[in-house]
């Protein structure tokens, strides 16, 4: 419990709980947080969700860019008429 500067009135209120950004769990004494410059704050584990959510992102782009390179080799070769026996592997 904590006194609020502003009020004059002798009864204690509850401290505003600090949630986690991501989750919306409460941070507990005991937490291991991450803390962000604009004040947000998530505990390590979100953090880590977050991150690989992230990596996964990054995955299917760099899947989906390989994959129109080949579909473009594909259509060059066929463009040239290039029998796929002989085209370079």
């Amino acid at each position: 419990m904590y006194w609020p500067e502003s009020c004059n009135r002798q009864a204690p209120v509850k401290k505003p709980i600090e949630k986690c950004s991501r989750c919306s769990d409460p941070i507990e004494s005991h937490d291991i947080v991450v803390p962000f410059d604009n004040g947000d704050v998530i505990h390590v584990r979100c953090w880590g969700v977050g991150e690989t959510e992230k990596r996964c992102r990054e995955s299917r782009t760099i899947i989906q860019k390989s994959q129109k390179l080949i579909d473009e080799s594909g259509r060059k070769l066929r463009e040239i008429n290039v029998p796929a026996s002989v085209a370079p592997k």
